[in-house]
């Protein structure tokens, strides 16, 4: 019998659930550790860009307005003295 065949974009969630189990019981434990954290920053900073593209998008719409600061000339003569 042919086993039937599996999805091409199963990618990183696929790695994760299959070895989540055995994350830290690999020897040296170091190293599942490390698996570990690699895995977690990869999700923050998977996070960090969608909320980015709503905030963008939310931005574009016009429901949200984030201001930032105007570079003005006392702070660039205050940024000169400091640098000399």
């Amino acid at each position: 019998m042919v086993p039937a065949a599996q999805p091409l974009g199963r990618g990183n969630n696929y790695v994760l659930l299959k070895h989540a189990r055995r994350l830290l019981r690999i020897k040296p434990r170091r190293l599942g550790v490390e698996l570990l954290y690699t895995m977690a920053l990869y999700y923050i900073f998977f996070a960090a860009i969608v909320l980015s593209d709503i905030l963008f998008l939310v931005g574009l719409v016009g429901l949200v307005r984030i201001d930032l600061p105007v570079l003005t000339t006392s702070m660039v003569v205050g940024l000169r003295a400091v640098r000399g």
